[in-house]
């Protein structure tokens, strides 16, 4: 069995609804969920990415699929994907057994994703050097001046995640919102919520 790894993957940019069916589906056979929660259905994992952007109203800083267990590069048909649609992303790759965590990205106009390995986690811009990493860059032949301009490479912030062709979801009209109905009245809503209604003598 391959190690499998937590894995996080964040889009942002404006994304129509088209785009959006093909990115679940990605993340669903990637085995992606919300909220590191894997999802086995595609039709589950739509209602829920649909919940989600519904309680944001269509925009939020970034849309995020997500789960404890994905096999090594797991999401590479996803990123592959959402490269072919000119989405930015944000890759997050936890550290586990001998393997250092990676972050990667892309943003329209850069030609493959970009990556920082074995950095540290924290989110907070500093990297952690594994000697392996280290070794593997002296067999490549990079100089202390490339490591360094590795080490300095900050990922570009992730634009808001859009949903362009949002359309608010249809709500019941609340109790006073309801018409009386042809020869008959409707009474003021009881404190349960409800409203009854009844014929006047």
């Amino acid at each position: 069995m391959a190690d499998r790894f937590p894995t996080r993957v964040n889009i942002g940019g404006p994304v129509t609804i088209e785009q959006l069916k093909e990115i679940v589906s990605e993340a669903s056979g990637c085995g992606l969920g919300h909220e590191w929660e894997r999802c086995y259905s595609e039709t589950i994992l739509w209602e829920k990415t649909m919940r989600i952007i519904d309680e944001a109203k269509g925009r939020m800083s970034e849309l995020e699929f997500s789960d404890h267990e994905v096999a090594y590069e797991g999401e590479g048909p996803l990123a592959d994907r959402l490269i072919k649609m000119g989405i930015p992303f944000n890759v997050d790759t936890g550290a586990r057994y001998e393997y250092g965590a990676t972050m990667s990205w892309w943003r329209p106009g850069m030609g493959d994703k970009d990556s920082w390995e074995h950095w540290d986690g924290d989110g907070g811009g500093s990297i952690t050097i594994s000697l392996h990493a280290l070794k593997e860059w002296k067999k490549r032949k990079k100089g202390l001046t490339d490591v360094i301009k590795f080490l300095e490479k900050i990922p570009p912030d992730l634009p808001e995640f859009v949903l362009t062709d949002w359309v608010s979801p249809s709500k019941p009209p609340e109790p006073d919102d309801v018409k009386p109905k042809d020869g008959g009245n409707e009474t003021a809503p009881t404190t349960g919520g409800a409203s009854n209604s009844v014929d006047t003598p």
